[in-house]
């Protein structure tokens, strides 16, 4: 999940801020949503993808490049089972195991050989037995059922891609991550870092160590994964700016990187560059991290959020900044 736009949350028809959540007009049986900048996706049930927002780039994938406050319906799309909306561009992996991307296309970050922006969607080249994708800022990684990682786009520093090689030219279609053959998931969603969840043992980051966002205990750069040694067993890992937080299997979330705003959740503002465990949480489904605040589901279906929350990003019907979660607070129909 990245940063919200102002397009993006004119989700119920409107541009104006809300402090709680409110109804997606037109929308039903959602199966799965997905956030990027300035644009939202909603998969459904029956396969079709649904957006609002802005369209610049051609990131709604309708061929239209003016936005929309209302859902629409992602035209020539079907049989979808999974959607990740990145910075300029959207990804999704199909019933089929192959993965498609459409929306700004520089740095070869759509995966088809090219460079240039799509205003539909195309397939990826050379990816086949796809299980996850995640779409990030300049680049785009997914994880095939033979629990290999993969990755392509930008590499303007040269540790992005995780392929071990130093050069800064973008990898316009998939190569290979070095020495993940048990990923899970993956998440591609921080801007200069990437982090895979294990099959078993702890999860493995790679990319620019800024704000101690690897978890490795220090701020050093990593142009292959290395493991964050001190949590284990995480099903999953998601990847902000300048922070990362992951839920592991015992129900617990733990958090590292940049900590202000609270975005960590230990009640603290500090810069972290281990995990630290988010405060209070237990039975945790999964984690969603954005610029400065992070959301966790639990198994019960409710979901707290923390970090800052001048636009009442938390949800908990105020603009207070929470160091520790709150629940989010759904208004009933």
């Amino acid at each position: 999940m990245l940063g919200l736009g102002p397009e993006q949350r004119s989700r119920d028809d409107n541009t104006n801020d809300s402090v709680k959540p409110v109804t997606v007009s037109n929308l039903a049986n959602v199966r799965q949503i997905s956030v990027g900048t300035e644009h939202s996706y909603a998969l459904l049930f029956d396969g079709m993808v649904k957006c609002w927002g802005n369209r610049a780039d051609g990131r709604l994938g309708d061929a239209i490049t003016t936005g929309s406050s209302l859902p629409v319906t992602v035209p020539d799309l079907t049989d979808v089972v999974q959607v990740s909306a990145g910075l300029r561009h959207t990804c999704v992996v199909l019933g089929n195991k192959t993965a498609q991307c459409w929306g700004f296309g520089e740095d070869g970050r759509l995966g088809d050989g090219y460079a240039f922006s799509r205003l539909s969607p195309v397939t990826v080249q050379g990816l086949a037995n796809v299980r996850q994708i995640t779409a990030g800022s300049s680049r785009t990684c997914a994880v095939l059922h033979d629990n290999t990682a993969w990755c392509w786009g930008g590499a303007s520093y040269s540790v992005l891609i995780g392929d071990g090689d130093s050069s800064t030219q973008p990898r316009l279609t998939p190569t290979q991550v070095v020495g993940l053959t048990t990923a899970v998931q993956i998440s591609a969603t921080g801007q200069l870092h990437s982090c895979a969840a294990l099959s078993s043992g702890p999860p493995k980051c790679w990319g620019v160590g800024i704000y101690r966002v690897l978890g490795t205990g220090n701020a050093n750069h990593s142009g292959i994964p290395i493991a964050v040694t001190t949590i284990a067993n995480a099903k999953q890992v998601e990847t902000a700016a300048s922070h990362t937080c992951a839920a592991l299997n015992d129900g617990t979330a733990w958090c590292w990187g940049h900590g202000d705003d609270g975005r960590l959740g230990d009640g603290e503002k500090l810069e972290r560059s281990s995990p630290v465990k988010v405060s209070g949480l237990s039975n945790v489904e999964h984690v969603a991290t954005t610029g400065a605040h992070s959301c966790a589901l639990l198994t019960d279906g409710s979901v707290k959020c923390w970090g800052k929350n001048n636009r009442g990003q938390l949800g908990d019907g105020s603009k207070i900044e929470h160091t520790t979660p709150v629940t989010v607070v759904f208004q009933t129909m």
